[in-house]
């Protein structure tokens, strides 16, 4: 197969985007390691910027009362779960020792308020009819923007707090408990889902820039190749299905009960997933930004634009695997050992 030629505008975009990715690891995996406070934070940070790009996306200037319902909405979204969850529900808030806040609750479920998507609906609606500026077409595209971005990042804190929680409630079937010694293995799980989303990305990226001839979708996402949709997706499979199976083989599973060497077939079925939903995930944003004629929704990233353009993939892979976890752990499969 021949190599393409790589022009300097393309080295000087590689260069960007690598020393851009080396930063990121370095303040994203810590997070993600610690968990608890540290990881909720992070979240919460990338929420909090996620919303105003997506207020800004448009390229109108909404009224201050559509800012402000549109970051009290996706931050109670995204947090609602431990609402829901709290333990310490019953106890005056005084009282709580925030310190052991987030290991006493068992992440096992995602979860949004009906309430609170009812109350968004007619806001957002009542906007709409005192904003003359604010149409129809906006209340569509924050509430949809906001649901899905919201519960995507819920669903990250769900894949970071649940391999523990979730085999011990739904998946165990012998009745003997299982827990992780340290944090790093715990973490496994949603290092495994971020990793796998974000290097399909690389791996399509690199695949398309040596050997990309077939253009993809050129009206959605120009530099898309056919050759780095394949590539990405078969070397990130491989790459998923490898972690998982060595990672058990360590004596520690990613997700003891469903991506372990006893149920290998998960782990081939997910990996392949998350390998053709990152794509998913990208050209949807992209097919957004070419709407609004935008090239990124922010500028935070040198290299790869905003939070929601560097991680559109991990955002819909999150939450396609979490979906896909909790239907096999509260269905008949965990039962019948499938």
């Amino acid at each position: 197969m021949e190599v393409n030629n790589i022009s300097k505008e393309v080295k000087k975009s590689m260069k960007v985007r690598i020393f851009t990715a080396i930063l990121m690891l370095i303040v994203g995996v810590p997070c993600i390691v610690l968990g608890g406070w540290f990881f909720v934070g992070f979240v919460a940070l990338a929420t909090i910027i996620a919303t105003s790009e997506i207020l800004k996306a448009p390229g109108k200037k909404f009224p201050i009362a559509v800012h402000v319902l549109e970051y009290v909405m996706m931050v109670s979204f995204v947090f609602w779960i431990f609402v829901k969850e709290n333990p310490f529900s019953n106890q005056p808030l005084v009282s709580i020792d925030f310190s052991t806040f987030m290991s006493n609750i068992d992440m096992i479920d995602l979860s949004v308020s009906t309430l609170g998507l009812a109350f968004f609906v007619a806001m957002l609606f009542f906007l709409v009819i005192t904003y003359k500026d604010f149409d129809v077409k906006d209340a569509c595209y924050l509430f949809t923007m906001s649901l899905f971005t919201s519960i995507a990042l819920q669903s990250a804190l769900f894949l970071r707090n649940c391999p523990e929680a979730l085999y011990n409630f739904a998946l165990n079937v012998d009745g003997e408990k299982f827990t992780y010694s340290h944090p790093l293995q715990e973490s496994l799980l949603i290092i495994y889902v971020v990793g796998s989303a974000l290097l399909c990305d690389v791996y399509a990226y690199f695949v398309g820039v040596l050997f990309g001839k077939h253009k993809m979708n050129p009206r959605i996402s120009p530099k898309k190749t056919w050759e780095g949709f394949v590539g990405g997706v078969v070397l990130s499979t491989l790459t998923g299905v490898a972690f998982t199976l060595i990672s058990d083989s360590l004596g520690v599973p990613v997700l003891k009960g469903i991506l372990d060497l006893e149920h290998w077939y998960w782990c081939v079925f997910i990996s392949i997933i998350i390998s053709v939903v990152s794509v998913l995930g990208d050209l949807m944003f992209s097919a957004i930004k070419r709407y609004f004629n935008i090239k990124d929704f922010g500028k935070l990233l040198p290299g790869h634009g905003g939070v929601l353009d560097r991680f559109d993939s991990v955002l819909i892979s999150a939450l396609i695997v979490s979906s896909l976890i909790l239907f096999i752990a509260y269905t008949p499969f965990s039962v019948l050992g499938i």
